[in-house]
């Protein structure tokens, strides 16, 4: 990606990282074969990396935070066998 935005004259900071990683997968083939012109298909990716750009976002900021709220049930801490035994003892 950097090679990309350099190359290209690009911010890296605009370039998408999930683009750059599709695009290698896709090529992915083409660097196993032998009869392939590497330095011509090398400038080609880079131009697709470098092409593959995201929109700013001013102002935007991604908080990290628990995704999953506290649930009302304790852990299966025991085989689930163990602790219908137990539940149903404490019932009783």
């Amino acid at each position: 990606m950097l090679e990309a935005a350099w190359t290209h004259h690009g911010e890296l900071s605009r370039l998408s990282f999930k683009g750059t990683v599709d695009t290698l997968r896709q090529w992915s083939p083409l660097f196993a074969s032998r009869m392939f012109e590497f330095k011509r298909a090398r400038q080609e990716l880079l131009r697709i990396i470098a092409a593959d750009r995201v929109i700013p976002l001013p102002d935007r900021s991604e908080p990290r935070a628990r995704k999953h709220r506290a649930k009302n049930y304790q852990l299966l801490t025991e085989p689930r066998a163990t602790m219908k035994i137990s539940a149903s003892r404490a019932l009783k």
